[in-house]
């Protein structure tokens, strides 16, 4: 019994052809994984470390002002998902070809 039979409705693919679909699918869900969950929660919890920072709400636990970089880490990591989001929708969009 192969492998291939089980995962792709009873069609004989080759091995070797087995392992780059699951390869390619296992890079894409690490990219939309990243792209769609990790980068905005994190972009989000660094938004409101920098707005209790200007707050004072972390005034006697550090010295200095660290909020512009709480600020930029989560703009820039919205950013880079939005990107992503971005070229996942070109992708898409252009396999389907031009209307």
């Amino acid at each position: 019994m192969h492998i291939s039979k089980d995962f792709f409705g009873g069609e004989l693919v080759e091995e070797d052809e087995v392992v780059k679909i699951i390869r390619d699918s296992a890079i894409l869900s690490l990219a939309n994984w990243v792209g769609n969950v990790i980068l905005p929660v994190y972009g989000g919890i660094e938004i409101v470390r920098a707005v209790l920072g200007v707050g004072g709400f972390f005034e006697r636990l550090n010295i200095g002002d660290d909020w512009i970089r709480h600020f930029i880490a989560g703009g820039a990591c919205l950013c880079v998902s939005g990107l992503m989001r971005l070229m996942e929708h070109f992708i898409a969009a252009g396999t389907s070809g031009v209307a």
